[in-house]
């Protein structure tokens, strides 16, 4: 019973849970010319070259990011997220798979992780287009998050909001 017990306290103390967190874009206090476009997770901007952005607290780490886009089969609705001013990638409109509906919602992956050492994280989301489309944005500590495809809309809202500063 003794080595039962132990081995439920070793396995407590290896096992840890993900830390995640979600940015709305529409609670950004810096918008630009960034709308929204009738769906709450997305927020439309007619003008390239337009900056949403805000500051956050966040715990030091290692992050994974996954930000949701919109899909038109055009490929030319871009925007770059950048975060602490350095550019982490270039999202937006892909390819829509055979059978979706066009427009449709899907998550890209942040490509390398977000070193955070300061607390503070900036966000910000540029427009390469006059018709950039930008959504969510999902950060996590764990490498492992959203690797069965399922996350959704609704399932990121239940993810902890951060709020701009």
């Amino acid at each position: 019973m003794k080595k039962f017990i132990a081995a439920l306290v070793a396995i407590a103390g290896i096992a840890s849970f993900a830390a995640e967190y979600r940015i709305e874009p529409v609670n950004l206090p810096e918008r630009g010319d960034w709308v929204g476009n009738g769906k709450p997770a997305i927020l439309y901007c007619p003008v390239k070259g337009s900056i949403m952005e805000g500051d956050f607290e966040i715990p030091n780490g290692t992050y994974y990011g996954w930000v949701l886009v919109e899909n038109r089969n055009e490929g030319w609705r871009k925007f770059d997220l950048l975060i602490n001013d350095k550019k982490v990638g270039t999202f937006g409109d892909g390819k829509v798979k055979k059978g979706d509906k066009i427009p449709s919602n899907s998550w890209s992956k942040v490509r390398k992780p977000i070193e955070i050492t300061e607390g503070k994280m900036k966000v910000a989301y540029k427009a390469l287009s006059s018709a950039s489309r930008a959504g969510i944005l999902i950060l996590s500590d764990s490498a492992e998050f959203n690797q069965d495809k399922s996350l959704t809309v609704d399932s990121a809202r239940e993810i902890e909001e951060i709020e701009a500063e």
